[in-house]
């Protein structure tokens, strides 16, 4: 009849939500997957389509569309909590194409069990964390960490916050903002440091 947490404040945690990867352990990942393996489809997908683990594991042959004759991989994003779902359409790069045509797939869905059915979610996040310990990768390194990595990785090559937020399907550019934000930041710090040398303030 009583709420016992009444008067009680919250104590909330901080974080910084998933990991990033970083290219050297992108690289660990390859090297013990190799073309022709699913977890080395899975890993292309995830970097290619910077998608969500709800959405890798629905998508399948029958994504790719044939736009002004360039073949795209297109899917809608569901997300929990999206009114609007937005649609994502990544061109079908050669390294892409080519770990779809090497590696065993599924009539409806690129990544298939050792059952030849389509992974669950939560499936696919176990076996994903085993193919990572098979690469000799800390447990910290998730699916997620990939799509933060992109977002990354596309900051550091120059790519505007709405080009992230295009491949990533955000709505909101707020939410893209966190790649390009930390990067547009060390980049005017080397601006700044490229005219001055604090460093003849100590000597």
């Amino acid at each position: 009849e009583a709420d016992p947490s009444v008067g009680v404040e919250r104590n909330s945690k901080v974080t910084d939500g998933f990991r990033p990867w970083e290219i050297n352990e992108v690289r660990a990942f390859y090297a013990r997957h190799g073309l022709g393996t699913k977890a080395n489809l899975a890993m292309t997908l995830l970097i290619i389509t910077a998608c969500r683990r709800s959405d890798l594991v629905r998508l399948g042959p029958g994504n790719i569309q044939n736009i002004d004759g360039k073949s795209y991989l297109a899917f809608v994003q569901e997300k929990t909590g999206f009114r609007d779902r937005t649609k994502v359409v990544v061109p079908l790069v050669d390294a892409l194409a080519s770990a779809i045509k090497a590696s065993p797939t599924g009539e409806h869905t690129f990544l298939i069990t050792d059952y030849g059915k389509p992974f669950s979610k939560n499936g696919f996040g176990n076996r994903f964390r085993s193919w990572c310990r098979e690469a000799g990768l800390p447990d910290d390194l998730s699916s997620h960490g990939i799509r933060k990595a992109v977002g990354t990785f596309l900051a550091e090559a120059g790519c505007t916050q709405y080009e992230i937020m295009a491949l990533h399907g955000h709505s909101d550019p707020k939410t893209s903002e966190i790649y390009t934000r930390s990067v547009d930041r060390r980049k005017l710090v080397d601006a700044a440091m490229d005219r001055i040398d604090l460093g003849k303030i100590i000597e």
